[in-house]
């Protein structure tokens, strides 16, 4: 949802036209947040408001690929990234693991 929502900011006239003069009939500003722990209280009491509106209005609980529950929604909470990747490459870290594997093979390289 998050995603769809940025996109649909970067839609200037259609975002605020249709949706904050002709549907909502105000305007719905959006903020960066400050993050942290209390940022994090608040966005899952939100949500979990948004679920139970959902509930309430349609008589069934929202669609769970699109509206998990909170615990699954918010279990990597700060931990996305907006990038680019036609302009890089995305390279998973390395497990632990292997860089000790990798430090032991580099090590014995220059041993010899």
């Amino acid at each position: 949802m998050d995603q769809a929502w940025h996109l649909h900011l970067v839609y200037t006239r259609s975002y605020w036209q249709r949706l904050c003069r002709e549907t909502l009939g105000c305007e719905l500003h959006h903020e960066p947040t400050s993050g942290g722990a209390v940022e994090t209280g608040k966005f899952t009491d939100w949500y979990e408001r948004t679920l139970e509106s959902y509930r309430r209005i349609f008589g069934e609980d929202a669609p769970q690929d699109i509206w998990p529950d909170p615990v699954r929604r918010f279990a990597r909470a700060g931990a996305g990234r907006w990038v680019d990747a036609s302009a890089v490459w995305l390279v998973p870290k390395p497990r632990f693991s292997f860089l000790v594997k990798l430090r032991a093979f580099v090590a014995g390289f220059f041993s010899k």
